[in-house]
């Protein structure tokens, strides 16, 4: 992520997504999950 944030490519994640992420990860947010270089999001719709 931080290499295509450094290469400007189009809609890449900012540096404070980034290091939320991370962040998260480390305290096992059940909403985020890492499985090699694929990132889910898990995203709570409510209506």
């Amino acid at each position: 992520m931080r290499e295509e944030m450094d290469k400007k490519v189009p809609n890449s994640f900012t540096p404070e997504t980034i290091d939320l992420i991370e962040t998260k990860l480390q305290e096992e947010f059940p909403f985020i999950r890492a499985e090699g270089n694929l990132i889910t999001l898990t995203m709570i719709m409510i209506s």
